[in-house]
């Protein structure tokens, strides 16, 4: 852990504004990794969908 002496704070930073970026970066990474998901979800039944179509009919599938 580095000495008090090394460490740079900008001028009248407040506890209070550290939290309120702390919160906004954990809603704004949520949001991201909800949407993210739901993108991950879609494009993997596309490809299931798309895949079955292709193959519809073909029964070395089930060998």
């Amino acid at each position: 852990m580095s000495s008090a002496s090394d460490d740079v704070f900008v001028k009248a930073t407040r506890f209070s504004k550290i939290y309120s970026m702390f919160l906004f970066d954990r809603e704004m990474r949520s949001i991201v990794f909800r949407y993210i998901t739901k993108a991950g979800v879609i494009m993997k039944t596309s490809a299931v969908y798309a895949f079955t179509v292709r193959k519809r009919g073909d029964r070395r599938i089930s060998e």
